[in-house]
């Protein structure tokens, strides 16, 4: 017995001189994910610890890998000692993996991929907030980011309820269960929700810029080149001004330039249950800066439950509701509310412009292309069934994901996913050629005209999805009207072509 109770002990003693005393692992960026990456873990004893990494696999021995990184700061905030590591110069599109090593011994080994920084290159992102309680859930929702392998979670505020240093050390136990079993990291962006303000420090807990004061937690990131930029507000400061300035800063010298921008934060401007409040003041300062700069999708929190509106705009006309009208061609698409875990609300104030709404807990799957991008719903559940995806297929969506249909208020569905397309100019121009149609907001009847008609011109619609709806052969007089009285209501693109040229138009069906 007792040489059975020293071979335990030497087992024991073995096991902690192995492995280093790092736990509680994320990663995060300060600036361009293509280069960079912030490293952070709780170095909960020991000393000395350094990052090994390079882009060729070498396990555990630590001395193959070429490259190493001390730590630049650590913090207490959590009760844990948040300890970072600051990577540059790396190269973009490529898969990196580390070990840490300390004075207890070398960490299991782990991997992180850098951002493509070519917008042609699709991303995959993970949107989603309010894991504050409710535990099981958020933990099927990480085990689900290990599976689905996006390449960040855009994660806009309410990590714990009171941000004490025991919810906290829980909450970053079960982060870990994002890290897939090949040993991937998923970064995060966090934006502050209002369980974080005045009592918790994202940037101590995340590395997220920071001037020092803790109320100036936002910030913006860009994703593949020119393809994405996140922009993380803050929307618990009770003055936005300061705020508002400097978005519109950002806004102005990247809004129009960027393929796709997400403005990320916590407090909803329209929230669809009655247990939260409108925000007017966000409505008034930011709605105009996305309407003007190139925004087409928000992403906000609060509210506890799934919402999806059409593209909307603002407006004071006849017919708005709550200061949004439906726009297709100009609107906005607001998502999330959040619903990953936190207590659910009744979703009781759906509004005319809503498309999708229930109470249920999920997250968001967002993939980003040059010229759409999808927005799936996924209800929190059957994460055992779900196949783990890898870098070559994290742009598809598992059959046995729980996928939430859009349905309005009316009962009426729309889809399993929202697509927003942009705006689609002539591709090829034939200055002898002359096209007109109209009208491009139509309820009834289209009218294709061609005053330069040439034989075997052909005219194509086709809905968002990619779906043909009309495929007609034009007739010598050059002139067709064309009924779409049964199409849905959504935008469509029409394609005018023949051997030699092409013409693209978007039409709105009401």
């Amino acid at each position: 017995m007792k040489k059975i109770l020293l071979l335990l002990i030497l087992v024991y003693l073995s096991i902690n001189s192995i492995y280093s005393a790092t736990r509680r692992f994320r990663a995060s960026y300060r600036t361009d994910p293509s280069t960079t990456i912030s490293i952070i873990w709780d170095q909960y004893s020991g000393t000395s610890p350094v990052l090994y990494y390079g882009t060729v696999d070498n396990g555990t021995n630590w001395s193959l890998y070429p490259s190493q990184s001390s730590p630049v700061l650590s913090t207490t905030d959590g009760g844990m000692k948040n300890t970072f590591v600051r990577l540059s110069g790396l190269t973009p599109n490529t898969i990196y993996y580390f070990v840490i090593k300390d004075s207890e011994g070398t960490s299991q080994r782990y991997s992180f991929q850098t951002i493509s920084n070519d917008p042609n290159q699709p991303l995959s992102f993970i949107c989603g907030a309010d894991t504050r309680s409710g535990i099981a859930v958020r933990v099927t929702g990480f085990k689900l980011v290990a599976k689905l392998r996006p390449q960040a979670v855009i994660f806009d505020g309410d990590l714990t309820d009171s941000g004490t240093a025991a919810e906290l050390q829980s909450w970053f136990d079960d982060w870990t269960n994002t890290i897939a079993t090949d040993g991937r990291i998923t970064p995060i962006v966090v934006a502050e929700g209002n369980h974080e303000t005045g009592v918790v420090n994202i940037s101590n807990l995340y590395d997220t810029p920071n001037d020092g004061n803790i109320e100036n937690n936002y910030h913006s990131l860009p994703f593949g080149g020119n393809l994405l930029r996140v922009y993380s507000l803050n929307s618990n400061m009770s003055n936005l001004t300061a705020q508002t300035a400097w978005l519109q800063g950002q806004l102005m010298s990247y809004g129009k330039s960027t393929t796709w921008n997400l403005p990320q934060y916590h407090l909803p401007i329209r929230p669809i249950s009655s247990a939260k409040n409108n925000n007017q003041d966000e409505y008034n300062q930011w709605v105009p800066l996305f309407e003007q700069y190139n925004v087409k999708l928000v992403q906000e929190a609060d509210a506890h439950l799934f919402s999806i509106t059409w593209p909307i705009k603002s407006s004071t006309s006849t017919g708005n509701d709550q200061g949004f009208v439906r726009d297709d061609l100009n609107g906005i698409i607001y998502f999330g509310m959040g619903g990953w875990g936190a207590p659910l609300y009744a979703a009781d104030t759906p509004k005319s412009w809503t498309r999708g709404y229930e109470s249920i807990n999920n997250f968001m799957v967002v993939h980003f292309y040059l010229d759409k991008v999808d927005i799936y719903t996924v209800r929190l559940e059957n994460e055992p069934n779900v196949p783990a995806l890898t870098d070559q297929t994290r742009m598809t969506i598992p059959s046995q994901l729980s996928i939430e249909r859009m349905t309005d208020r009316n009962g009426i569905q729309s889809g399993d996913h929202a697509t927003i397309s942009k705006t689609i100019t002539v591709l090829h121009d034939n200055p002898e050629s002359s096209v007109t149609i109209f009208p491009t907001v139509v309820q009834n009847i289209l009218t294709i005209r061609d005053n330069n008609p040439t034989q075997g011109t052909n005219v194509r619609v086709v809905n968002i999805t990619g779906k043909t709806m009309d495929d007609i052969n034009m007739n010598s007089s050059g002139l067709l009207k064309l009924n779409v009285s049964n199409y849905q209501s959504g935008t469509y693109i029409v394609q005018v072509s023949n051997d030699t040229n092409l013409k693209v138009y978007k039409i709105i069906k009401l």
